[in-house]
C-alpha cells in the first residue's frame, strides 16, 4: 500500500464520505518522484509549492514520506479532466515524476479497494519507466489523453479564427416569409475540413473553453446581424443559444449588454435560446438570471420544450417568450397522438402569450400539419438547412 499519513488518512475519509452523501466523483492521484536519493527538504518544500500553484483551488495536496505526494481532486464534473491536472502536475516537477490516478467510485467502491488499485497502478507505471501518468482503467488514459489534443485543437482555433456561424432560417407560417435565424457554429478545421459541433462541443462543455467560444458566438451573431441591417436586407431577430456554464457564470449579463453595446445591436433583433434540462429546477437564481436578461430587452427562449418535467411551471413563473417544441414530438406528426400533444402545448403556450416554433421539420406533412395546429414558426432541413452568412444574404435578398 501506498505510504499513509493520519493527517492524509482524515482528509481522505472527509472527502470520501462527502463524495458518498452527494453522489459526487473524486480523483486520488498518488504521486512518486523517480529518484534514487532521497529528495533534500528544501526541494521537497518546492516541489510542494509547484505541485499547489498546479492545483485549483478545492484541490487538496498531501506530502507523504519517501519522496512521494497524494493529491484528491474534488467534485469532478468529469473524470478525465484529472488527466490535465496530471500533465500540469508532471510539468511542475523537478525530477522525473510518476503519477497513477484513481476514481471515486469508478475505480474502488471503498477507501481501501480505491487506494490499492492506485497503488498497484504506480507500482506498474514505475516498471514501466515511469515520468508519466496513468489511470487505473488503462482506457481513461487514452481518452484524457484525446481530450486534453482536442483542447489544445480548440483553444488554437479560437486563436486562429478556424471558427464559423452557421444560419438556420425560420419561416413565419402566418405571413409565410423569413421571420428570424438561428446562429449555429462549425469548425472549419485547417486539416479536417467542416467539423460538425457535436463532436466538439461536449468537450468545450466540460471545461470553460465553452465560455470563450459561446461569448464569440454571441459577438459574431450580433455584428453580422447589425451587418446585415446595415446593408438594408429585412430586419430579423438573430437566436444564440447559451450552454449551461454559460448561463449559470455571473458576467453573463454584463457580457451580453456589453456586446450589444459594442456590436450596437438593438437588443429587440437578439433571442436567447437555453434548453429545458439548463432550468430543469424552478429557483430564485434562475428566476433573477432569466429577469435579468430579459431587461435588457431581448427575448428568450426553451429548447428541447416537452422533454424536461416541469415545463408548465416554468411557463408560468419565467419570464419567457419562445418555446421550441422538441423534434421528437415533431418526428412523428401528424400521427393522432403526436398531433394532439402538440396541439395542447401550443394552445398552452399561446394562452400564456408565448410564441411556439417548431424544430426539425424535414416534411410537407409536417409543415401542413403544424400550420393547422397554428404554430407560429417553423425550421428544419425542409425549409432549410443551415447556411453560412454568406449564403443567408441570398435568402435575404428573397424577401427584400
Amino acid at each position: 500500500m501506498f505510504p499513509r499519513t493520519k493527517d492524509f488518512d482524515e482528509i481522505l475519509n472527509r472527502v470520501f464520505l462527502q463524495a458518498q452523501r452527494y453522489h459526487k466523483n473524486f480523483a486520488l492521484l498518488f504521486i512518486a518522484i523517480d529518484h534514487d536519493e532521497t529528495v533534500s527538504d528544501q526541494l521537497l518544500d518546492e516541489l510542494n509549492q509547484r505541485f499547489n500553484a498546479a492545483l485549483r483551488a478545492g484541490d487538496i495536496l498531501v506530502p507523504l514520506d519517501k519522496n512521494k505526494f497524494a493529491v484528491l481532486l474534488t467534485d469532478l464534473e468529469q473524470p478525465l479532466l484529472s488527466g490535465s491536472v496530471a500533465e500540469k502536475l508532471l510539468r511542475a516537477s523537478a525530477f522525473p515524476t510518476t503519477i497513477a490516478i484513481g476514481i471515486f467510485p469508478h475505480d474502488g467502491k471503498t477507501l481501501e479497494e480505491l487506494q490499492q488499485r492506485t497503488a498497484n497502478t504506480l507500482s506498474q507505471i514505475k516498471n514501466q519507466g515511469g515520468n508519466q501518468y496513468q489511470f487505473v482503467t488503462p482506457q481513461m488514459t487514452v481518452e484524457a489523453q484525446d481530450l486534453i489534443h482536442l483542447q489544445t485543437a480548440l483553444r488554437q482555433a479560437l486563436q486562429n479564427n478556424e471558427f464559423i456561424l452557421y444560419y438556420q432560417p425560420k419561416l413565419d407560417l402566418k405571413t409565410k416569409t423569413l421571420s428570424g435565424v438561428e446562429a449555429l457554429i462549425r469548425w472549419k478545421h485547417p486539416v479536417l475540413g467542416l467539423i460538425d459541433p457535436l463532436q466538439f462541443i461536449p468537450s468545450a462543455e466540460e471545461t470553460n473553453l465553452i465560455l470563450q467560444i459561446g461569448e464569440w458566438v454571441l459577438r459574431e451573431a450580433c455584428r453580422t446581424n447589425k451587418q446585415w441591417q446595415k446593408d438594408g436586407y429585412q430586419a430579423l431577430v438573430v437566436t444564440v443559444n447559451l450552454s449551461p456554464k454559460q448561463f449559470y457564470q455571473p458576467q453573463l449579463c454584463k457580457i451580453v449588454e456589453e456586446v450589444l453595446k459594442e456590436t450596437a445591436l438593438d437588443p429587440c433583433y437578439l433571442e436567447l435560446e437555453i434548453t429545458e434540462m439548463t432550468i430543469l429546477n424552478d429557483t430564485p437564481q434562475v428566476n433573477h438570471i432569466l429577469h435579468s436578461l430579459k431587461s435588457l430587452g431581448l427575448t428568450l427562449a426553451i429548447d428541447d420544450f416537452g422533454t424536461g418535467h416541469t415545463s408548465i411551471s416554468y411557463l408560468k413563473n419565467f419570464p419567457i417568450t419562445t418555446v421550441k417544441i422538441d423534434q421528437s414530438f415533431i418526428k412523428p406528426l401528424p400521427e393522432n397522438k403526436n398531433a394532439a400533444i402538440t396541439r395542447a402545448i401550443i394552445s398552452l403556450a399561446h394562452q400564456l402569450g408565448i410564441k411556439v416554433v417548431a424544430e426539425g421539420v424535414e416534411t410537407l406533412e409536417q409543415l401542413q400539419s403544424l400550420a393547422e395546429l397554428q404554430c407560429d414558426q417553423v425550421q428544419g432541413y425542409f425549409i432549410s438547412q443551415p447556411l453560412p452568412a454568406s449564403k443567408m444574404v441570398d435568402q435575404l435578398m428573397l424577401v427584400h
